[in-house]
């Protein structure tokens, strides 16, 4: 018996043993030299290399982290995000040529059947499939929307649709060392867009989030914008926010004629956790309805909320506008260097169905608070304040840190901060 266990633990280590060589021979077809047209690279591996050896060489990409004092992007001299970005162009160029199509291909089958994802290569737009591989089905490695493990960008998140997980967009895929997070999906009406995915763990920017569904029933507001996904370690800027769905214009008789608010704006991602990197800058809120038009007299229209602004009520008897949505925070900046994300413009107030000193206008929305900057960057700007219709001041500014400027006046308006 004890014979029969060895022999069955050998048999056991030797197919283990296979099963890796079988996936480093897959690794080794993929590093090894192959012909490509035009680009001059003449494989996989040339691709990381070539870069990384000019650096060694002094050549034109010799400082990869550039002058972290310098946060002019557009400059001549290389800078660390154009060095990634010259690593990410070469790469994408070989995935799309015929070479790279049959070797990824070739490279990523073991992947897929273990865990439903692929080793190098972009991630599928628009995939809404359960992961149901070996061990993909756990839950713990992505999917086929994500980014391929060592580089890839993430696919586009699929939009929304009514009926089916509320109407909200999907999240973007992530990448997964290297690599650009996917673009969230935008929200079904009245839904929230899908975030945006996070770009590569070492190099990548995040993608943007999806802009939230327009209301479609006086009771359902606009859809939130999804929030921008996050940057890689070293570098990558954040993606920015969804803009807040619009509001829907109020109907007579149904909830006393007012609009519906429009929806807030998503939040900025944060740039590269330790290198070079912006913040994404918020998303802005969506504008409320208006109200319904009616005859008569009454009081003064809704407060709009942060963000988007308050739909006017209709001359005659009051109908208040909709809230508005508040503006996305900026995101953070990467530590060493990198501009905080700028925060979303807060929208207008609503009119009052009857415009005068007497009947005041909504409240002005807040605009959505500036991202921290790094030691050597600045922070971000503060969305602006929304305008408060009326007959007096604007509206208030963005609470504190970073406010935003109130809006002009105007019959009746309101002052001060609304951080709800």
């Amino acid at each position: 018996m004890a014979s029969d266990r060895r022999d069955r633990s050998r048999r056991t280590g030797s197919r283990l043993i296979s099963a890796g060589m079988t996936a480093g021979a897959f690794l080794v077809a993929g590093l090894a030299p192959i012909s490509l047209a035009p680009p001059a690279h003449a494989d996989l591996w040339d691709l990381f290399v070539d870069p990384i050896a000019d650096v060694v060489d002094g050549g034109p990409a010799a400082d990869p982290f550039g002058d972290f004092g310098d946060l002019g992007l557009g400059s001549a001299e290389a800078g660390p995000l154009d060095f990634w970005q010259s690593i990410n162009d070469s790469l994408q160029e070989w995935l799309a040529s015929a070479s790279g199509m049959q070797i990824a291909e070739m490279i990523n089958q073991p992947f897929v059947y273990l865990f439903g994802r692929d080793l190098i290569g972009n991630g599928l737009d628009d995939f809404t499939d359960a992961n149901t591989s070996l061990l993909g089905s756990t839950g713990m490695f992505g999917d086929l929307g994500d980014g391929g493990f060592l580089f890839g960008n993430g696919g586009a998140g699929a939009a929304g649709e009514v009926g089916v997980n509320n109407g909200v967009g999907w999240a973007g895929g992530s990448a997964g060392m290297f690599g650009d997070g996917g673009d969230g999906g935008a929200g079904a009406a009245g839904a929230a867009g899908g975030a945006g995915g996070d770009g590569g763990s070492m190099f990548g920017n995040g993608g943007s989030g999806g802009a939230g569904g327009d209301s479609t029933g006086v009771a359902v507001p606009g859809g939130d914008g999804g929030a921008g996904g996050n940057a890689g370690s070293w570098f990558g800027n954040g993606g920015n926010g969804g803009d807040g769905g619009l509001g829907l214009l109020g109907v007579q008789g149904v909830s006393a004629g007012a609009g519906s608010a429009g929806g807030n704006g998503g939040a900025g991602g944060n740039g590269a956790s330790l290198g070079y990197g912006n913040g994404g800058d918020g998303g802005a809120g969506g504008t409320g309805g208006d109200g319904a038009a009616v005859s008569g007299s009454g009081t003064g229209g809704g407060g709009g909320g942060g963000g988007g602004g308050g739909g006017g009520g209709a001359s005659g008897t009051n109908t208040a506008g909709g809230n508005g949505g508040r503006g996305g925070a900026g995101g953070s900046a990467a530590l060493m260097s990198g501009n905080g994300g700028n925060g979303g413009d807060g929208g207008n107030g609503g009119y009052a169905g009857i415009r005068g000193p007497d009947s005041p206008g909504g409240q002005g929305g807040v605009g959505g608070q500036g991202g921290a900057g790094s030691i050597s960057g600045s922070n971000g700007a503060a969305g602006t304040t929304g305008n408060t219709p009326g007959s007096h001041s604007g509206g208030g500014g963005g609470c504190v840190p970073n406010p935003g400027g109130g809006g002009p006046g105007g019959p009746g308006s309101g002052t001060g901060c609304n951080s709800g």
